[in-house]
Parts: C-alpha cells; sequence; structure tokens
C-alpha cells in the first residue's frame, strides 16, 4: 500500500488524495489514515546542500511528498543528468536561476504514477509518464516526485521507462531551436551542430519534418545514424563545411569556434539560432539575423518526438545508466565532455 506524506504541514482539505495498492485498487485516503502513516513513508534523494563541487552531493532518506491540487506523485524510473544542473550546482545561474537549499536536482523525468491529487481523475494510477519540470522545482535525484499532471506525458508503447527519462530536455530544445527560434520552412538549407547529441538530434528531425535539407555536423562519426540529415560531416573538416554551405540556417548546440565558422557559411540574409546562450556577433552592416532560445516546457512537442522514438523513426544512442548514489560521478564525466549520450540515474 503506498500512502502519503508531505514534508509541509498536513492539510485536511487534502483528504481525498487516492492511492493503488499491488491488485491496482483505488481508494480514498481519509486524514485519519493520512496522519497515521506520516511516519511511515519516506524515501532517499540525493541532496545538495550548498553550491559547490560534486563532492557536496549526499543521500538522505526524506518524507515522501504529497500530490495537491493538479499533482501527480510518480515512482522515479529514471532522472536524466543534464548540462545546465552541473551549471546550477556551481552557481553559475544563481544570479537568475537561484537555487533553494537544501536542494534536489533534476528536470527531466520518467516513471509510474502511484498517486493523484483530489482533482486528478484515480484513471492515471499506474500510468508510465515523463516529462520536465522546471529546474528550480524540487527534482527527480530522488525516489519519488511530484509533478503537475499536465507535465507528464505518457510513454508510448515500445518505449523503455528508463530511457524515456533522457528524452525531455534534449528533445524539446532541439525542436525549439526550429521551430521558435529558425521557423524552418520546407526547402531551406539547415545546418545542424553538435547533431550527434540529444539536442542536435531532436533538431535534424524536426529540420526535416519541416522538408528542410539537413547537414550534421558532429565532433566524431556518430555510432548510429542521425535521423534526417542528408550528409553527416566532421566539425575538424572545415572545406567539407564550406563546400556544402551556404546555408539558410544554422541551429547551434555547442557555440565557442563551430558556431562562428557556421556564421561565415549563412547567406547574407540567413538566420543563426543558438541553445548553448550568448550567441555569436555578426560583422557590422550584416543581415544576418543572430538569436539564442531557452527550452519551454512543451507536452505536445515531447509527444511528438517520444512517439518518433518510439516508432523508430528517431535513432537515439542508449542512456548511460548510472545508480542514484553515484551522481557525484555521473556529473564529472559530464564536466569533463565528450560523452555522445546521456547519462541516467536510476533510484
Amino acid at each position: 500500500m503506498i500512502a502519503f506524506y508531505s514534508a509541509n504541514m498536513l492539510n485536511p482539505c487534502r483528504a481525498n488524495l487516492y492511492t493503488s495498492d499491488a491488485s491496482h485498487r483505488t481508494h480514498a485516503l481519509p486524514v485519519h489514515a493520512l496522519v497515521l502513516r506520516t511516519r511511515e513513508i519516506i524515501m532517499k534523494c540525493m541532496i545538495l546542500p550548498e553550491y559547490g563541487g560534486v563532492e557536496l552531493f549526499h543521500m538522505e532518506e526524506i518524507a515522501s511528498p504529497q500530490p495537491g491540487p493538479g499533482q501527480l506523485l510518480v515512482q522515479i524510473a529514471g532522472a536524466a543528468v543534464n548540462p545546465v544542473d552541473t551549471k546550477l550546482r556551481r552557481g553559475l545561474y544563481k544570479d537568475w536561476l537561484p537555487l533553494s537549499f537544501p536542494s534536489i536536482l533534476g528536470a527531466d523525468f520518467s516513471g509510474t504514477v502511484i498517486a493523484v491529487g483530489p482533482d486528478v481523475s484515480a484513471s492515471r494510477l499506474g500510468e508510465r509518464v515523463m516529462g520536465m519540470v522546471d529546474v528550480l522545482h524540487s527534482g527527480a535525484y530522488a525516489e519519488q516526485m511530484v509533478v503537475g499532471a499536465e507535465e507528464a506525458v505518457p510513454v508510448p508503447e515500445g518505449l523503455d521507462l528508463v530511457e524515456a527519462a533522457a528524452l525531455p530536455m534534449g528533445g524539446m530544445t532541439g525542436y525549439d531551436l526550429i521551430e521558435v527560434g529558425l521557423d524552418i520552412r520546407a526547402g531551406e538549407r539547415v545546418v545542424v551542430t553538435g547533431a550527434g547529441g540529444s539536442v542536435g538530434r531532436a533538431a535534424v528531425y524536426a529540420a526535416a519534418e519541416r522538408g528542410a535539407e539537413v547537414v550534421a555536423v558532429v565532433r566524431s562519426k556518430p555510432g548510429t545514424p542521425i535521423s534526417g540529415a542528408s550528409r553527416t560531416i566532421s566539425i575538424a573538416d572545415e572545406d567539407a563545411i564550406a563546400k556544402a554551405g551556404p546555408f539558410d540556417c544554422v541551429a547551434d548546440t555547442v557555440g565557442g569556434e563551430t558556431a562562428e565558422t557556421l556564421l561565415k557559411q549563412l547567406r547574407p540574409n540567413g538566420r543563426f539560432c543558438t541553445a548553448t546562450g550568448v550567441p555569436p556577433a555578426v560583422p557590422e552592416g550584416s543581415q544576418i539575423s543572430v538569436t539564442n532560445i531557452i527550452v519551454r516546457r512543451d507536452a505536445s512537442q515531447l509527444t511528438r518526438f517520444t512517439k518518433a522514438v518510439a516508432s523508430g523513426a528517431v535513432v537515439l544512442p542508449p542512456a548511460i545508466r548510472h545508480a542514484l548514489e553515484n551522481v557525484a560521478e555521473v556529473h564529472r564525466k559530464l564536466e569533463a565532455g565528450g560523452v555522445g549520450s546521456k547519462f541516467v540515474l536510476v533510484p
């Protein structure tokens, strides 16, 4: 039997929470039952007590969260580790994305719904879900997590539940590059940098969906095909990149010298969009438009991408799985770079 408890004060107006047991029956949980169980339900999570190095992560057992109105309680199957997590941990974004301590990181999640709030249909109990929460939300580096019902997208049949955790942020960022930042049109020639990564692969597929001709630029020859790319070029082969141009658009996921190089391969009225932060400067008098994007949480967009992955239309490298308690090691590896696949923590 699964019961509920929140680290916050118990609220009598949450008396109609639902719970499920092994036989998948649903029950209303009265307030007195909730009170009786407050000391019974705990979960493990990885706590970050302050900004700093990976050595600060430590495991704690805390009260399992309680879903409120419009919320679900998810038993976490996988929590992806994204580059933004390492930057948040180090305090690089604290001026505009300040963490509250102690903090649980992790925006991307997958898992099974084990409880719903009072105004959410009990039919969602047992549903396999995935999604991305706000990076300042109490995160997925834990055994359980409360999320908004609208943030939890069903995981398609045929898609491994742990692998699903690797899709949300990368998929939605790639789609935003193409559909929001660049608004790609059919027939345009588009180059995508970092096309071997999760963001790049999503961007390539999204551009191809819109009828663009897509050139994928990668650090090294990818181990899996890049769905939607008409051609794949090494980032080090500047001659091949020059011969492949000029381009109407650049969808950038890596920044730096690569972004500067490809900016020169745009047509005079070309468009450049990056997901890495500040875009490169353009020469004075240039008609090239340069912008950046910050990923939006878009359930319909994520649904489209996950269906493409589940059907085999998009092929991604398998996620690299680590136990939840190995989060420090995962952060070190991610900061070292050159991974080529997503890290997913498994509680």
